[in-house]
């Protein structure tokens, strides 16, 4: 399901696809280094103490192999696995269960706001989004909900660089402000002007 250009695929379903395409990565990587460093299937095969139609198949793609198969592949082709997760489109709010939180956000903006939950952030194949965008006629806020706060800069950073994207594709400067949550309800704050989003009066 997609919805304003945002995957909503259920994340096995996306984890399958993923795993999919990193298979065929990953052996296409050791097909090269194989190559590059002038060996058979079988004389790798035989340092990494694999069979060669297991070796054929990781190359293919067609085979799943654990971290420690493809990194002795990796040193025995004289190369180096490396692997490391990095920021994606994100979690829906419907997903992290953080939906009726940016709504019950939106509801405390004056009526005449314009306010859009979950709007894409730039072009495709760009499918991350922002928690809620609230344009007024002097300003445009990005607001981010944050469950908690343990990483400042590997938090921080992944959201500036949503505003930026959102800010260029408005064509015009964009605040980001975080929402974190806490029991009592939530608390925000811009990053941008460093003052406090306040409930307008209406």
């Amino acid at each position: 399901m997609h919805d304003m250009g945002i995957d909503r695929r259920r994340p096995t379903e996306l984890g399958k696809a993923r795993a999919g395409d990193l298979r065929r990565w990953v052996g296409r990587d050791l097909k090269l280094l194989r190559v590059a460093s002038a060996q058979t299937q079988r004389q790798m095969a035989l340092r990494s103490g694999i069979s060669q139609s297991f070796e054929s198949e990781i190359e293919r793609g067609t085979r799943a192999a654990s971290v420690e198969v493809l990194s002795t592949l990796a040193e025995a082709g004289g190369g180096r696995l490396v692997m490391r997760i990095v920021t994606g489109d994100g979690v829906s709010l419907r997903d992290s269960g953080q939906l009726d939180v940016v709504q019950l956000i939106a509801a405390q903006c004056h009526p005449r706001w314009h306010k859009t939950i979950e709007m894409p952030i730039g072009l495709p194949p760009d499918r991350r989004a922002a928690d809620l965008v609230v344009e007024i006629p002097a300003e445009t806020n990005m607001l981010e909900v944050e469950r908690a706060w343990v990483d400042h800069q590997g938090q921080l950073r992944p959201l500036q660089l949503k505003r930026a994207a959102l800010s260029e594709r408005l064509g015009r400067p964009v605040n980001l402000i975080i929402a974190l949550l806490r029991p009592s309800g939530p608390v925000w704050h811009s990053q941008a002007t460093k003052r406090s989003f306040a409930r307008p009066r209406r």
